[in-house]
């Protein structure tokens, strides 16, 4: 069994026979403990998330420019059109 706290620590407890709880050893664990090995991943699981959040953002906001600029291209060359045909 596993639980994440609030501030990340990861509680692990149950069966232990291949050391899947993260204790350095292979014993059964019957009362919650710490597991520290699996705390830093879900540390590193949560900053790859905020990474990938961020780049999408980005990725976005990139996506959002480049129209407005085509868009704003595409009008000043249908208005210098309309100007050179006068």
């Amino acid at each position: 069994m596993l639980a994440v706290l609030d501030n990340g620590a990861v509680l692990s407890w149950g069966g232990n026979r291949e050391g899947e709880l993260g204790h350095d050893s292979r014993a059964d664990v019957k009362i919650p403990k710490v597991s520290v090995s699996l705390s830093v991943a879900v540390a590193v699981s949560l900053a790859v998330a905020v990474a990938v959040a961020v780049a999408v953002a980005v990725a976005v906001a990139v996506a959002v420019a480049v129209a407005v600029a085509v868009s704003v291209w595409d009008v000043k060359r249908v208005h210098w059109k309309a100007v050179a045909h006068v």
